[in-house]
């Protein structure tokens, strides 16, 4: 006669501890892993914000300018407190270079800001300059 198998489980209370102790796991890792994503949405939104807080404080304007013949040269004033850099040159549309590649203008101070592109014909030319932090200002003025 065969005796019968005996087969033996866990008991209820090692599955419990079981059961508990993977729950915890997966639930830090959870949470571990969400307080790194959100940190870096917060570092995100804080260096946007301090992005933008430095483009409201630029003030600048066009008070002079010479076009004509694929050249153009404005005088830019920067009446803000912060220095300004002028990066981008455009007139009625067409992107100019910036002979020296970029202008920085202090605060208080006025500068030419020498460009070339393409040559248009027109008694009017609307002039854009752009600062590094995307600030323009735009006007149109007589040849």
């Amino acid at each position: 006669m065969l005796s019968p198998v005996r087969r033996r489980g866990v008991s209820e209370l090692m599955a419990t501890v079981i059961m508990v102790g993977l729950v915890a796991i997966v639930g830090s890792a959870a949470l571990l892993y969400s307080m790194s994503y959100f940190s870096g949405v917060t570092s995100a939104k804080d260096e946007y914000g301090a992005i933008e807080m430095k483009a409201l404080t630029e003030d600048f304007l066009i008070v002079d300018s010479m076009s004509g013949g694929g050249a153009a040269s404005v005088a830019v004033y920067n009446f803000g407190d912060r220095d300004i850099q002028i990066v981008g040159m455009y007139v009625n549309g067409n992107t100019y270079n910036i002979t020296v590649g970029s202008v920085l203008i202090a605060s208080a101070r006025t500068e030419w800001v020498n460009g070339s592109g393409t040559a248009d014909s027109g008694n009017l030319a609307l002039i854009r300059v752009v600062s590094s932090s995307g600030n323009y200002y735009e006007n149109v003025f007589n040849r």
